[in-house]
């Protein structure tokens, strides 16, 4: 026993009387990313002869604090989840202070803390693509998915299309995620040689693909693909009226560089009804339409019939007339 200040005996042992607590180095394990206030494992396990509260801290091993330890029971929680990463940090050795409520008498401990993995979502970040109007079937629109997406594990992913804005206009493969001008045209331009088309987008110009990717534990993650149309010079086209079998109605053809030939094999040139050529083109490729009409009968070239005239209509390049 010993005195207080106010000369009453005190039932507290002397300070010289206590001894550090006893305690053994220990292990733990957490999950990565396990919610803040976790319980890492049980609490540490100290023991002490007299009867006095003991008093733990972490006082090195953990510069981030991505840890707690509880100050009365010996608890250690997640205090920072971000910090508890596999694919960054697999252990922590924390140094665990164990005193005596009043006492300096203390001990140290090594707390050797691993951190488990977990099989986390794939990612990839949201992309934008441009492919040509017209493309053929089978032409690759942007890169390969899997050459972007991300997996913590490095887990193969499969890939499929969530949401379709293009109505069937591309495909996507898979296993490598890779994109590309559909085969079959979708519900919308179904017989159609080329699917897309950059005048009759309603979009501006562009659709967008949502893409679905998981992983071999059935984790999943979405991203928007933007797939962007480029213009190209479309050719003009000639409807020509069924005027009979006896028409000397010319043969036309439309050539790629907006001009419109016309031949008369007959003899004559004869423009009658009237024949009207557009242009779907707009923006950088609108220009007006050129008549060429060649004929050829048995004295030579004859005389052209008819003239040309021309006007401007809206959504589009001017309408040639010839007539």
């Amino acid at each position: 026993m010993r005195c207080n200040f106010d000369g009453t005996l005190s039932t507290a042992p002397p300070e010289c009387a206590i001894r550090p607590p006893v305690a053994k180095d220990q292990n733990r394990t957490v999950l990565e990313e396990s919610d803040r206030n976790t319980a890492v494992g049980d609490p540490v396990i100290a023991s002490l002869e007299a009867d006095e509260q003991m008093e733990f801290s972490i006082i090195d091993g953990d510069p981030g604090g991505a840890f707690r330890i509880g100050l009365c029971d010996g608890q250690i929680r997640v205090f920072d989840p971000q910090l508890i990463d596999f694919e960054t940090v697999q252990q922590f050795n924390l140094t665990v202070r164990i005193g005596v409520d009043g006492f300096s008498a203390n001990t140290t401990i090594t707390v050797v803390v691993d951190i488990l993995d977990r099989n986390e979502a794939p990612s990839l970040a949201p992309q934008t693509f441009v492919v040509p109007e017209n493309s053929p079937a089978g032409t690759t629109v942007g890169q390969a998915l899997s050459l972007l997406a991300e997996d913590p594990e490095r887990d193969p992913l499969m890939f499929s299309i969530e949401f379709d804005g293009s109505d069937g206009r591309v495909e996507l493969d898979s296993t490598t995620g890779q994109l590309s001008v559909n085969h079959t045209a979708g519900a919308g331009v179904t017989g159609t040689s080329h699917p897309l088309d950059f005048e009759g987008q309603s979009q501006a110009g562009y659709f967008l693909v949502i893409v679905r990717l998981e992983d071999i534990a059935a984790n999943t993650a979405s991203s928007f693909i933007r797939i962007e149309l480029s213009d190209t010079n479309d050719a003009p086209e000639l409807p020509l009226p069924d005027t009979g079998a006896a028409s000397n109605m010319p043969q036309a053809q439309v050539l790629i560089v907006d001009e419109v030939q016309a031949q008369d094999t007959s003899g004559a040139v004869a423009l009658d009804p009237a024949v009207q050529a557009s242009d779907q083109d707009v923006g950088n490729f609108t220009s007006p339409l050129m008549f060429r009409f060649t004929s050829k009968g048995a004295a030579g070239m004859s005389a052209l019939q008819g003239s040309v005239t021309s006007h401007t209509t809206s959504g589009g390049d001017p309408v040639t007339q010839a007539g």
